[in-house]
């Protein structure tokens, strides 16, 4: 797991890597941190790229087809907003993106995706995006031959 991060840092860690889990603690989940997959330079590619600001006004965001979320970024008081950095998969990991299993991350607990899926979207509930949803899909990584 990543160390914890709100509006005050702003960002999440950088690796890169697939994200695979969410925990957030504090009034309106506002202190966040994620679980990184451990396959990073498999399937991380020099395309990446920020989705627009984000809230529980707004409904589902995900990725392009092909990439998974990688990185957040929190904006505005609790970290009401966000912003998800996602990264195109290269040849050996390949994304399917629907159907996408969903996760609802209430104060003081942590979800992570079933094995063998990542993060690839998100969505707001709750004031303060305080009950934030992750969307896992299915990837199949295959190593370079």
């Amino acid at each position: 797991w990543t160390t914890r991060f709100s509006e005050e840092e702003m960002f999440s860690p950088s690796y890169d890597a697939p994200i695979i889990g969410m925990g957030c603690s504090a009034n309106d989940c506002d202190n966040k941190w994620l679980l990184q997959a451990g396959f990073k330079s498999l399937c991380t590619s020099s395309d990446k790229y920020w989705t627009s600001r984000f809230s529980e006004e707004q409904g589902k965001v995900s990725c392009k087809a092909g990439y998974f979320v990688g990185r957040l970024q929190c904006l505005g008081s609790k970290c009401d907003s966000i912003h998800m950095y996602c990264v195109k998969s290269s040849p050996h990991c390949a994304v399917t993106p629907s159907p996408a299993t969903a996760y609802t991350i209430r104060g003081n607990e942590e979800k992570q995706c079933p094995e063998g899926h990542i993060v690839t979207g998100m969505q707001c509930f709750g004031s303060y995006c305080g009950a934030p949803m992750i969307f896992c899909s299915k990837v199949t990584t295959a190593p370079p031959s």
